[in-house]
């Protein structure tokens, strides 16, 4: 039977370990998998359950086949051949996953602060594991609004989100896109967004249980606060009673804290507004993460000692396998209309 792994366990293995051969630790193939489920605090939300992918190379296509509906004849007599242009014809896709490097460095003052602490020289190691934890969740948001063509809000650090495209950036690429036009939080929105989805994703009851509404923390948060201020059903007066998760037809809202709600607006209200954010719907094994095979901690002492220098290395991408499947909304106003507030 294999041993059962917590993430302490994890980071200690690549941070406590060490020879004299090696200048770094590596976490592989499956530990980085086994670590990236285990840092669920809160923050990792969306990496939390998508579908990781080791690429193991500098980039991988994926292929995905499509045939689009209405290709097959009918009422052809007993000899009657089908002709060229009612033949099906599949359609041949795919996306491309290139993982690019992100690191963390910290930087853990040796002389005075591990004797200065309640911890003691037990301070270095939670500042590991701190630090650890720091590291995927700020690829949470890497994974969620990496912009190549964006810029970093201020004070973070350089090429963090725009280094890769992610989820947000691609599904208004390749994915079908609503604009909300700076309209509030109401059920409009997620009946909005299934009317941009193709109906063949979502036919049904039991294929739209497969989908999630990924929205930021405050959105979910006014959502239910938009069904107690209009309360005229028993999900108005649950949502007084219960601390449960909300659906919208069937599909959980799922809060996401690092999905942002201080955006500038795009498409309609591009350069007219700010203050904005969006809304994902989409299948949650559709989400990609690509990495390469090892993620790498390399740990040090400065040459006078008084400092040890920690850095988190590894090489990330994230994007959907199947782009038809994914809506974004834009352009969301992430409150409730004040008039409605007004008369909770």
């Amino acid at each position: 039977m294999s041993k059962l792994m917590t993430a302490e366990m994890l980071v200690g293995k690549a941070l406590t370990s060490s020879t004299t051969s090696t200048a770094f630790q590596r976490l592989n193939d499956e530990q980085i998998r086994t670590f990236l489920r285990l840092v669920v605090d809160g923050l990792n939300v969306m990496s939390a359950d998508a579908r990781m992918v080791n690429v193991q190379a500098p980039e991988i296509d994926m292929a995905n086949i499509d045939i689009v509906d209405g290709m097959m004849t009918g009422g052809l007599g007993a000899t009657a051949q089908v002709q060229v242009a009612d033949e099906v014809t599949p359609v041949f896709d795919g996306i491309t996953l290139a993982p690019k490097p992100f690191e963390a460095r910290l930087q853990f003052e040796t002389t005075r602060l591990p004797l200065w602490n309640i911890e003691g020289a037990g301070l270095e190691r939670t500042m590991d594991e701190i630090l650890a934890t720091y590291y995927f969740n700020q690829l949470e948001e890497v994974f969620i609004h990496g912009n190549t063509a964006g810029a970093n809000p201020a004070g973070y650090a350089t090429g963090m989100l725009t280094t890769t495209d992610g989820w947000i950036t691609k599904a208004q690429s390749v994915g079908h896109v609503y604009d909300h036009g700076a309209a509030y939080v109401r059920p409009f929105l997620f009946e909005s967004m299934l009317d941009n989805m193709p109906v063949k994703w979502i036919g049904n009851e039991a294929a739209r249980a497969g989908f999630r509404f990924y929205v930021p923390s405050q959105i979910e948060r006014q959502y239910k606060y938009w069904l107690k201020a209009t309360r005229q059903t028993a999900l108005g007066d649950m949502q007084l009673t219960e601390n449960g998760g909300i659906a919208y037809s069937g599909i959980p809202i799922v809060p996401v804290p690092k999905m942002h709600t201080d955006d500038a607006g795009v498409l309609t209200q591009s350069a007219t507004a700010d203050g904005l954010s969006y809304a994902l719907l989409c299948q949650p094994s559709n989400k990609l993460i690509g990495f390469n095979p090892e993620m790498r901690v390399f740990k040090h002492p400065r040459d006078d000692g008084k400092v040890t220098y920690v850095n988190l290395w590894g090489e990330y991408d994230s994007g959907f396998y199947n782009e038809d499947a994914v809506v974004v909304a834009v352009n969301v106003t992430p409150t409730v209309d004040p008039t409605v507030a007004a008369t909770a």
